[in-house]
């Protein structure tokens, strides 16, 4: 995201160093159909949750409900994912992790 804040605020990306990221305006601002990235990391704190790629998404923690403690999956829960409808399209099947 720091490439995206840096640009729309009108500043220039650092070029003496890498930097981890990538313009996503033109997908933010409707310009674009894809955003570039086939990969998403969700984070709960410093915890990663679940892994999005491309149409699968793979659970590594549950929670069986919103008072319940975090509990890690001994086999990670993967589903399909419909990014078009934003909900996971077939039932949840477990796979070798």
């Amino acid at each position: 995201m720091f490439p995206t804040l840096v640009l729309a605020g009108g500043g220039s990306v650092p070029a003496d160093r890498v930097i981890d990221g990538m313009d996503m305006r033109g997908f933010l601002l409707g310009d674009a159909e894809e955003s570039g990235r086939d990969t998403v990391l969700c984070f709960n704190g410093n915890r990663l949750q679940a892994v999005k790629w491309r149409q699968w998404k793979v659970h590594l923690f549950q929670q069986d409900d919103f008072y319940s403690t975090w509990v890690p999956y001994s086999i990670p829960i993967c589903t399909t994912w419909n990014g078009t409808r934003g909900r996971s399209t077939r039932s949840t099947s477990r796979t070798p992790g």
